[in-house]
């Protein structure tokens, strides 16, 4: 049986007094583990991609989280997991306390407005023919549902403006 590699998981903190709110996780992981193969159709070899993690983000303060590791050290399939793509061989991805495996219909498309990853490659995401400020202006139009021609203001870091289409 094939074992994973280390997976190095970092976080930087925005610093905030903590309380017992603070300390609710935003996201808890516990000891996920993923097996691929071993199946019926998928004969005896297994691939272990992630094994034992365990992990716990707290809502507040705000942190920034890396995952960084070698190839094939289980960061997609940890990534896929989390964002519901794929099922756990065994352990639990908790998010504000709830089950994201057992998650169906309107609270799955809910939880995935929510949790969304960033891709690596930018040159998939970002079409360079537009400025960046397109591209976030975007998401947050999608995000507040304005499908008016002359949606709500909306603060962008200090920037405010109106849309224009």
């Amino acid at each position: 049986m094939a074992s994973a590699a280390e997976v190095e998981i970092q976080s930087q903190s925005q610093a905030a007094p903590q309380t017992a709110d603070a300390l609710r996780p935003l996201l808890h992981i516990s000891h996920a583990t993923k097996i691929y193969g071993g199946g019926l159709l998928q004969g005896p070899d297994r691939t272990v991609a992630l094994r034992d993690l365990s992990l716990a983000i707290a809502e507040r303060p705000a942190t920034i989280t890396t995952i960084a590791g070698e190839s094939g050290s289980g960061k997609t399939t940890l990534a896929n997991a989390i964002l519901a793509f794929l099922t756990l061989t065994s352990g639990q991805i908790l998010y504000r306390g709830t089950d994201v495996a057992q998650l169906s219909g309107s609270r799955m498309m809910a939880y995935r407005r929510e949790v969304q990853a960033i891709f690596q490659d930018p040159y998939e995401v970002y079409n360079p023919f537009y400025r960046i400020q397109h591209t976030f202006d975007l998401v947050i139009r999608l995000r507040a549902g304005a499908g008016q021609k002359d949606g709500p203001r909306v603060d962008r870091g200090g920037v405010e403006g109106r849309w224009i289409t």
